[in-house]
């Protein structure tokens, strides 16, 4: 069994005998599985909570939750679920919950997160907003991408006025991402330069700079090539039973 805590305090005994981490398909969703064991010679009756959690250096957030009912003596159950993995993250953590209190819990290390690989390809303007493209080149999904958009004037060219940001959760492996957004009328008075700049777990990966004209057409001006590092393999990993 992996671990057992003071599960005796509460008259159960149940441990988390594997945890299973499955990669993310296309939507950035990774996946879960925890086996659950009751060690008791008694039966443990009723819902048997299942919290996953992912973190780096102590901090935790949630990564969802499932649950297992009435586990005879012996007896073993599977719980599953979907969770987005946060940038940054190294560890994924099970606790299991019974009778008000926790049970027992397990760490385990997270495998590295392969290297992002995003690019801004356009950007269209129009004088109630603006539309920008980005696509993915990596062969995996790219998760919680932080955009920031800003312009500047010819009078002062190196300032940049931000303009607005959001995240965007997911963009899936080779496709195009279309944003768009609306603004006020005459957002573009005045300014004759148009930033996007994108992050992810704090770094930028990803930046360009274009021109406009009273046209709706924008023309590239300068792009900050992104740099990914060679592409690393990404294997199931199955945390297995101590014995």
């Amino acid at each position: 069994m992996i671990g057992i805590l003071a599960g005796l305090a509460y008259g159960q005994d149940l441990s988390i005998e594997t945890i299973n981490i499955v990669p993310p398909g296309n939507t950035c969703k990774y996946e879960w599985q925890a086996t659950i064991k009751n060690n008791d010679p008694s039966a443990v009756t009723g819902i048997i909570a299942v919290q996953g959690r992912q973190g780096q250096g102590g901090n935790w957030h949630p990564a969802a939750g499932a649950s297992v009912t009435n586990l005879n003596p012996g007896q073993i159950k599977t719980a599953t679920a979907k969770w987005t993995r946060k940038p940054g993250v190294t560890e994924f953590k099970i606790e299991i919950y019974y009778a008000g209190g926790i049970v027992t819990e397990e760490i385990m290390p997270l495998p590295v997160e392969p290297p992002t690989d995003v690019q801004i390809i356009s950007a269209d303007f129009r004088d109630n907003g603006y539309t920008i493209n980005i696509r993915n080149n990596a062969p995996h999904p790219a998760s919680e991408i932080i955009k920031q958009a800003s312009m500047a004037s010819p009078q002062n060219p190196n300032t940049w006025v931000p303009i607005g940001g959001d995240t965007i959760p997911c963009i899936p492996a080779g496709t195009i991402e279309q944003k768009n957004y609306v603004r006020s009328p005459g957002w573009k008075d005045g300014y004759t330069k148009f930033k996007v700049a994108l992050y992810r777990a704090g770094a930028n990966v990803g930046e360009r700079i274009f021109d406009y004209t009273p046209s709706p057409s924008a023309r590239e001006t300068e792009i900050v090539p992104l740099k990914p590092k060679p592409p690393q393999p990404f294997l199931r990993r199955i945390w297995p039973r101590k014995r």
